[in-house]
């Protein structure tokens, strides 16, 4: 993820999940008249977050399947 530098999600999300220790991932359904609608049925809660730069996931990392042409 980079965000625009005028952009405070990511750290907002970091502080947030420090604080609480877990997030939701929640699909959300798009309707045809443009709504978003969440689907809190199928919410995931994850406990386990790693915060890394790209220059520090090698080749044998399980997280470089997530770059784009390994960069």
């Amino acid at each position: 993820m980079n965000p625009p530098k005028t952009s405070r999600n990511l750290e907002n999300f970091r502080e947030e999940y420090l604080r609480y220790l877990s997030y939701v991932i929640i699909p959300v359904h798009f309707k045809n008249n443009h709504e978003l609608e969440p689907l809190f049925d199928y919410s995931i809660e994850k406990t386990e977050l790693f915060f890394k730069n790209t220059n520090e996931i090698t080749p044998d990392d399980l997280d470089y399947c997530c770059l784009k042409n390994g960069s």
